[in-house]
């Protein structure tokens, strides 16, 4: 299964939120560059947006939330969140007590997510989402979660 990459962009005239789909073997910064000559600004994910993206997913769009991964490293940080992890994969109230202890370290302690792997099912496709907002997806679910990613974003922009 090819796995291919997006980059969320928004058009500066329109507010409309669109991604570009880019080969790993492409330079990134021209891509950004392009995108900019273009008169598009590149989507930054922040962590309280990924926070409601993630509760968007896992409670309107039957999607699971696999792992994230922070920008510090963390081994303690990192098992105490994949047993929150688990413990949410049995019951989705446990939502709740994560995104709490998430929001607690990002403001306590500045710790950010830098990206997040999600499983849709019961079609079983995984895709991630980082902080640059970049998404990589497989070919076939790419424009699914290209659409689902620039709505949710655009409402979060305004």
């Amino acid at each position: 299964m090819e796995t291919v990459k997006g980059k969320l962009f928004q058009e500066i005239s329109t507010k409309r939120v669109l991604s570009i789909c880019y080969q790993a073997d492409e330079n990134y910064y021209d891509l950004i560059r392009n995108a900019q000559r273009q008169g598009f600004r590149q989507i930054i994910i922040t962590s309280d947006i990924m926070l409601g993206l993630c509760e968007h997913f896992l409670l309107e769009k039957n999607i699971e939330i696999l792992s994230f991964d922070f920008l510090v490293e963390d081994d303690e940080l990192d098992e105490t969140i994949k047993s929150m992890l688990s413990s949410l994969y049995q019951n989705k109230a446990y939502w709740s007590v994560l995104r709490r202890y998430m929001e607690f370290l990002q403001k306590e302690d500045s710790i950010d997510i830098k990206s997040t792997l999600f499983m849709e099912k019961p079609s079983g496709e995984h895709f991630s989402l980082y902080v640059n907002g970049i998404f990589t997806a497989s070919r076939q679910y790419y424009k699914k979660i290209s659409d689902f990613l620039s709505e949710y974003i655009a409402r979060c922009l305004g």
